[in-house]
């Protein structure tokens, strides 16, 4: 509580200082309530803080330093800032309150919500939110669908150019869809400057010699043979990224990881669509992220992580198995 700092500080208190004197009754509970920094709804706020002070109505000191300790920023400043005197009692301090920090009902058009544009430093998750808040000014009669689908047009070029021609179904499919993005531009951004460097130790060994002499496991399916190192687009596009050359095919994706599940070499992604788990038969299933959206062979993220295991050791291929493929697949 906040009781007796405007006095420790030497400053003048917009209420009675005798108000200061007033304790707090034992006990007394610090109130569970959102501190308002001057914005989202103040009459949301006053109505919140009276329904958790209902034990102490009618004391308008406790009342008011109460208040107070729910007020941070700017709205805490402009408190600081009140005349002394200004208050005399709880009524006055709502008054002021609310005459101060007003609820934003401004009407918004559609033509305003197709001008919201996502800003370089809001993620895909803060501007779907902030989008979802401006539509509860619209009095515009849209569909759900459609208003996700504008919302999606409106993310930055950078994440829209990245994100997988499938429709976002719903607002978590939206939000879903943006930050496997976001993720793997932050992948990007990490790992591609660490591969343009030049490796230590010029001479090229025998890649299975290599990876024997680790003691790592490998899949059942192990071959004598050496592995060509896998091609590596450089530079720090996105697009270089779907160009990326794998040393399996395709068609071995889903059996692969299949080997590894049994090994625990991989943990499969969470479950984001329940209802989706069980339609294994649907040919746009994925195994690794157990939902339909894009086949299990070309799914570039599980395809990436089999790539890394082969480049560490920890699995080797049979000859057949061998055969470079690109991704083209993006979610």
């Amino acid at each position: 509580m906040l009781q007796g700092n405007f006095k420790e500080l030497g400053v003048a208190r917009p209420y009675p200082s005798e108000w200061d004197m007033i304790p707090y009754h034992p006990k007394f509970k610090p109130l569970n309530l959102v501190q308002f920094d001057g914005k989202g709804s103040p009459t949301q706020h006053i109505y919140y803080f009276q329904a958790q002070t209902r034990h102490i109505v009618g004391n308008d000191p406790i009342m008011t330093q109460s208040f107070n300790s729910t007020l941070k920023g700017v709205a805490f400043e402009w408190f600081c800032r009140l005349e002394p005197g200004s208050i005399q009692s709880w009524r006055d301090l709502e008054r002021l309150f609310l005459a101060r920090f007003f609820d934003d009902d401004t009407e918004v058009s559609m033509a305003t919500l197709l001008s919201e544009k996502q800003k370089k430093t809001m993620s895909v998750s803060d501007f779907v939110k902030r989008f979802r808040n401006r539509l509860l000014h619209s009095r515009d009669q849209v569909s759900e669908a459609t208003l996700v689908e504008m919302c999606r047009n409106n993310l930055s070029i950078n994440i829209l150019s990245k994100m997988d021609a499938v429709k976002a179904r719903s607002w978590k499919d939206l939000v879903w869809q943006g930050e496997q993005v976001e993720n793997m531009l932050k992948r990007i951004n990490v790992e591609e400057p660490q591969e343009s460097q030049p490796k230590k130790g010029g001479g090229k060994s025998n890649y299975n010699s290599q990876k024997q002499s680790k003691g790592k496991d490998t899949l059942a399916v192990e071959t004598t043979s050496s592995l060509k190192s896998s091609t590596k687009q450089k530079g720090n596009t996105f697009d270089n990224h779907f160009q990326k050359k794998y040393d399996f095919k395709d068609e071995h994706v889903v059996s692969i990881l299949t080997s590894l599940i049994k090994m625990n070499k991989i943990k499969l992604l969470e479950i984001k669509r329940n209802a989706e788990v069980s339609r294994t038969d649907d040919p746009n299933f994925c195994m690794y992220h157990r939902m339909v959206h894009h086949p299990t062979k070309a799914c570039y993220i599980l395809k990436d992580k089999i790539q890394a295991l082969l480049d560490a050791g920890v699995m080797t291929l049979q000859a057949e198995q061998k055969k470079v493929s690109v991704n083209m697949v993006s979610l």
